[in-house]
């Protein structure tokens, strides 16, 4: 027996729809970490995106370095966002009527 189907059994949920609550609690706590990396930025920088952050970099109203990279991690958690929202939404999309 899976843990999950033991699990389920112990709480009376199906096991699919516990997998996917575990999903979204998995994927909402990832969010949160990526929205205060992304806020640590902002608050750092003073902008509201990499591409402004790069501008400023190539205006040299900011030193490139760390800022560059920074630039780059900035971009790089604003694609994990999107992927970690598509994933909620599908996974919402696909949760079967668990009240």
């Amino acid at each position: 027996m899976s843990i999950w189907s033991n699990l389920s059994s112990k709480v009376n949920i199906d096991e699919e729809v516990l997998q996917l609550r575990a999903l979204s609690c998995w994927i909402l706590t990832e969010l949160a970490k990526t929205d205060q990396e992304i806020a640590g930025y902002i608050q750092k920088y003073g902008v509201s995106s990499p591409e402004i952050l790069e501008q400023q970099i190539k205006d040299k109203r900011v030193d490139g370095h760390p800022a560059w990279e920074d630039t780059i991690d900035w971009s790089n958690l604003q694609d994990y966002r999107k992927e970690l929202l598509e994933s909620l939404a599908s996974s919402r999309g696909n949760k079967q009527n668990d009240d």
